[in-house]
């Protein structure tokens, strides 16, 4: 609902908004939690019961011992039924973290068989890295295993391309991709990314975070493509860019 107010050139105001949004279902439902085990449950309900009796005339007539059953009997069928429901979200839990393990596993096999490319592009990736302010080493390399380019690892970073893109683009179109993935290292994207995964695992039954994590990843790439821009000055030669690309990439397929 807040994202459909903020403009959509606002990238990193609406990233920023998408990311607090799934930060504040962890922090809500872990303060649920040990609210809920603090044993002051009942003062709660009956300060919504309070509550319900000092507003209007009209909701002074509610049946508030029927509101108090309803809360009773929800709280007993949980109650009767939670080894059923640990049940149902560890197996769903599990499964979630073995779509982690294989994608850690993916993207070990990336580095191991990832080809580097020569000494002529890994510098001006360095190059370009220093301008960023980005202080380490990030080796350029192809990979058959992929078909558009992306960045692997956080401590340490890879860009990888697909195989044999860079020779059907131009040298300032490699450059904008290049700076379009230094810029993900740059803001720690791929850590975000990993705690993404985790938060999927857990909440898993949560619609709304699976709504928010895909405007988070979408919000994310349009904040790259935007930095991109501003750093280059010409947003249509980089369009052209990533056109170009997706050529190439729907043409592998």
């Amino acid at each position: 609902l807040v994202l459909r107010f903020i403009p959509s050139r606002y990238s990193t105001l609406r990233y920023l908004s998408a990311t607090a949004g799934l930060a504040s279902i962890l922090f809500i439902s872990t303060g649920t939690f040990f609210y809920i085990n603090s044993g002051i449950t009942p003062v709660l309900e009956e300060t919504i019961v309070t509550f319900y009796q000092n507003t209007t005339d009209d909701v002074k007539s509610v049946d508030h011992s029927s509101f108090s059953a309803l809360t009773g009997k929800a709280n007993q069928f949980i109650e009767s039924n939670i080894g059923a429901i640990v049940m149902c979200w560890s197996i769903g839990a599990l499964l979630f973290s073995l779509r982690i393990f294989s994608g850690w596993w993916y993207v070990k096999r990336l580095r191991r068989e990832a080809v580097l490319l020569g000494s002529k592009w890994n510098s001006q990736v360095q190059l370009l890295a220093a301008s960023l302010q980005i202080h380490k080493f990030i080796p350029l390399a192809e990979s058959s295993f992929i078909h558009t380019p992306v960045v692997i690892g956080h401590l340490r970073p890879m860009i990888l391309f697909p195989l044999g893109m860079c020779s059907g683009l131009s040298v300032e179109q490699i450059e904008s991709i290049i700076l379009h993935e230094l810029i993900h290292i740059k803001r720690n994207d791929y850590l975000v990314n990993v705690i993404q995964c985790f938060m999927e695992a857990i909440y898993f039954f949560n619609p709304f975070v699976w709504m928010i994590s895909g405007s988070i990843w979408q919000e994310r790439e349009y904040c790259c493509d935007d930095a991109v821009v501003k750093f280059y000055g010409n947003a249509l030669a980089y369009v052209r860019a990533l056109a170009t690309l997706e050529g190439a990439r729907s043409s592998k397929s």
